[in-house]
């Protein structure tokens, strides 16, 4: 039905606080935050997510995480021995992570790729329109 209005040259208004729901429904969004547009765009664009970095988090079992084929400043060891990363090239840490885990015979445990959400976003620019009060 949403495509049928767009063919016809149609606008939707819509407001939420649902970003799953403009993530799936929008070609647009402005984020409002203390009774201004903070930002708009693109769902994938905006906030800067299409050139935001990849974050990618796992475990691995009693392993000298010094062995990791990852330079130890971009490692971050949470409470719990998860381990994130984040990078500009997920592709590439990924085959590299990847092939260490195979080559070593370990497991990448819980492994998630993820980028900025619009969630993400919204929180982190609604956080910063309301500290400039």
């Amino acid at each position: 039905m949403i495509d049928n209005l767009r063919t016809l040259g149609k606008t939707i208004l819509l407001t939420t606080h649902y970003m799953d729901e403009a993530q799936n429904l929008a070609d647009r969004v402005a984020i409002i935050a203390a009774g201004r547009i903070v930002a708009e765009g693109t769902p994938d664009t905006l906030g800067g997510r299409a050139d935001a970095e990849t974050i990618v988090r796992f475990r691995v079992g009693d392993l000298d995480k010094k062995t990791l084929p990852v330079a130890s400043e971009r490692l971050k060891i949470e409470p719990g021995g998860e381990i994130e990363i984040r990078t500009g090239e997920p592709t590439r840490l990924l085959h590299d992570l990847t092939s260490w885990a195979l080559d070593g015979g370990t497991e990448l445990i819980g492994l998630t790729v993820d980028r900025p959400s619009l969630e993400d976003v919204y929180l982190d620019l609604a956080g910063e329109a309301g500290s400039d009060e």
